[in-house]
């Protein structure tokens, strides 16, 4: 008796566009962030490793780390950062900034809820128009249009994702929004959001050209113009703890919860410090503290737990392998080698040294030993 096996094979082809390689925002960035510590021993973390986990640990195909190397919690609550908005404003300014737009396809109507006109109002404005250069202000990046008086604001939520992919590319399977283009390059520009938590919608801009729906936040540590006396005096003025004042947009943007977990391990202060407690100098020291593990994230395409997170060409940033406290809770500090505590806080969790970040001695009795 013979038998027949069918074999049925798939081959499955995708082309993408070569991403350029981040490379720190601004010089201004850089010196103001540099100028705070000069010295090598004055910044005993840098070089440093976690010690239980190597350096290729937890790699899989794609460039995030493996599902059991980070709780559900991080994975599910994680939410793109000033780093991955910049690295994907990057992507935006390359490929798509200069193109006029030849037509628009909105696939779901989440992803256009903030529009006030809908998906067809949406589409239509957006039609015929030249887009200029990308921006970002914190977490939220956006397109000009020619017009002079609007832009495309985006925001990625927890899933979004805007990729240029090859027109004849098959489509993601939550793909939401379609932006082709009339020049004949080829490619389109895609928003993808499993969650549906991001979204893209039009705006008329203010006179410094910020859209008028994100006018109230504050400029983020990384931005030239930023503030760092009138952030300081500020801070002091609020009653309240110095993580949640990292997290407050109208005070400074951009700073989530990862990047200030790792900002306030360098500075050695606990998250629960009062700001009023908080010195000029300890104010600048921080302020150059985030600054400095921001443009580490750049330089390593931002932070990626898992497939949601990408650039406009679809790769996972590697800065996830170099957090010295986030997500690290019972694992040895890299400093001193206690053990990381995580704490609930705000409906999220908070990661720190209990001997690097002494806990404030208001705060004593909500952290038993």
């Amino acid at each position: 008796m013979h038998w027949l096996l069918s074999v049925r094979v798939r081959v499955r082809v995708r082309v993408r566009v070569p991403v350029p390689v981040p490379v720190p925002v601004s010089a201004a960035a850089a010196s103001s962030s540099s100028a705070v510590r000069e010295s090598p021993a004055s910044r005993p973390w840098a070089g440093c490793r976690p010690v239980n986990r190597p350096r290729h640990a937890g790699r899989r195909r794609g460039g995030t780390l493996r599902a059991s190397g980070w709780s559900d919690e991080i994975r599910r609550r994680h939410v793109p950062e000033l780093p991955e908005v910049e690295v994907v404003r990057r992507g935006l300014e390359r490929w798509v900034c200069g193109r006029t737009v030849g037509g628009v396809d909105v696939l779901h109507p989440r992803a256009v809820r903030r529009h006030l006109g809908g998906g067809g109002d949406f589409a239509a404005r957006l039609l015929g128009r030249r887009i200029g250069t990308a921006r970002r202000r914190g977490k939220y990046l956006w397109l000009p249009l020619d017009d002079g008086g609007s832009a495309v604001l985006g925001h990625l939520g927890m899933s979004g994702q805007l990729l240029v992919q090859p027109e004849a590319a098959v489509d993601e399977r939550h793909l939401r929004v379609r932006i082709r283009f009339g020049d004949g390059l080829g490619t389109e520009l895609r928003f993808v959001d499993q969650r549906t938590f991001g979204g893209l919608s039009l705006h008329d801009t203010t006179r410094d050209g910020l859209p008028d729906a994100i006018a109230h936040i504050a400029r983020d540590p990384l931005d030239p113009e930023f503030d760092d006396a009138a952030f300081h005096t500020a801070l002091r003025l609020r009653r309240t703890t110095i993580k949640r004042a990292l997290l407050d947009q109208s005070l400074v943007s951009g700073v989530g919860n990862i990047y200030a977990d790792e900002a306030l391990w360098r500075a050695g202060l606990h998250y629960d410090r009062p700001t009023a407690g908080l010195t000029r100098a300890g104010s600048a020291e921080l302020l150059g503290h985030a600054r400095d593990v921001m443009n580490e994230a750049l330089a390593a395409g931002g932070t990626s737990f898992d497939s949601l997170y990408v650039n406009v060409n679809g790769e996972s940033g590697y800065f996830s392998r170099e957090l010295s406290v986030y997500g690290r809770s019972e694992q040895p500090c890299n400093r001193c080698g206690t053990r990381i505590r995580r704490a609930p806080f705000m409906n999220r969790s908070s990661y720190f040294c209990p001997k690097c970040q002494p806990i404030p001695q208001s705060s004593k009795a909500r952290f038993p030993r």
